[in-house]
């Protein structure tokens, strides 16, 4: 089981550097598509709803709990991670859109808030890569509650040489590393997205200066990426938690039910775009090179 779970992250890991890439590249050349977006958006929903369904067939075909051999375990497996990365690759063209829908729908809101969102749509590329990275956390969270709940389930402590004392379960380090890579992923995109501030007539019109202009913009710009992520993160990881958790013993155990880290998830969606405004404020270097950007 621990060689199984552990051939299926790195499997995870590895599939996701290609989903990021292309849900970014995808993002980009929907952006300056022009009036060819709509095309591009149709076509990204086409390729996530492909990746939901198959999805719902892993987890469908692994949903009873019988033994499962390792090979087609495994195969099934990477079949809903490929799915996964679908579902990734397939909101990148879709990103364009929905950025520019909210800049648009933010013409109610105070002008620095108005600036802020009108702005974050030529940063397609920063929020699919915020989206991606939060949509990796999010699932490699829920699969990481599941499989722990399925390993304290079946776990039977066996006597250690020199050690009287048995320890019981311990989940296993390597998912932090993984949940942590990704955050600090989606936060250093997040404030990406406060890079460039060009003309200076805008910031004339901000009534809340530049430092209120880079607040937003780092605010809104990650809220963007992390709740699009985390949703789709749970997506992902609810249905990967059945193959992941499916049983490879001849005489396998009633599977565990798990508790969803909805606290965790809930801060990893707007615990990011906080931080991201809280350092926009308090770091003077970003400022300082923001201002040198508008007096050029």
């Amino acid at each position: 089981m621990i060689v199984f779970i552990t051939v299926a992250l790195v499997m995870l890991l590895s599939c996701t550097v290609v989903p990021v890439c292309g849900s970014i590249w995808f993002a980009t050349r929907a952006a300056r598509s022009g009036r060819r977006r709509g095309l591009h958006v149709l076509r990204g929903l086409v390729v996530a709803a492909g990746g939901v369904v198959v999805l719902a067939l892993v987890a469908w075909n692994t949903r009873i709990d019988e033994h499962y051999d390792d090979f087609g375990s495994l195969m099934t497996t990477l079949a809903g991670i490929a799915g996964g990365a679908l579902l990734v690759v397939g909101i990148g063209p879709c990103t364009p859109w929905l950025l520019g829908v909210l800049g648009r729908r933010a013409v109610r809101l105070p002008p620095v808030f108005r600036t802020a969102a009108r702005r974050m749509a030529g940063r397609p590329a920063a929020v699919a890569a915020t989206v991606a990275a939060t949509a990796l956390a999010a699932t490699v969270m829920i699969i990481q509650s599941a499989v722990d709940a399925q390993g304290r389930a079946t776990y039977e402590p066996e006597a250690r040489m020199g050690t009287p004392v048995e320890r019981g379960y311990e989940s296993g380090t390597g998912w932090r590393v993984v949940i942590a890579a990704a955050v600090l992923v989606a936060f250093a995109c997040a404030l990406a997205m406060i890079r460039t501030v060009r003309p200076a007539r805008v910031l004339d019109r901000v009534s809340g200066g530049l430092r209120m202009l880079l607040t937003c913009r780092a605010a809104f710009g990650a809220a963007c990426g992390t709740v699009i992520g985390t949703a789709v993160g749970c997506v992902i990881g609810l249905l990967l938690a059945w193959p992941m958790t499916a049983p490879i013993d001849w005489e396998p155990p009633p599977r565990a039910p798990f508790e969803t880290p909805w606290a965790l998830l809930a801060a990893l969606a707007f615990g990011l775009p906080v931080l991201a405004a809280a350092v926009t404020v308090l770091a003077p270097l970003v400022l300082r090179v923001a201002g040198r950007d508008r007096g050029r």
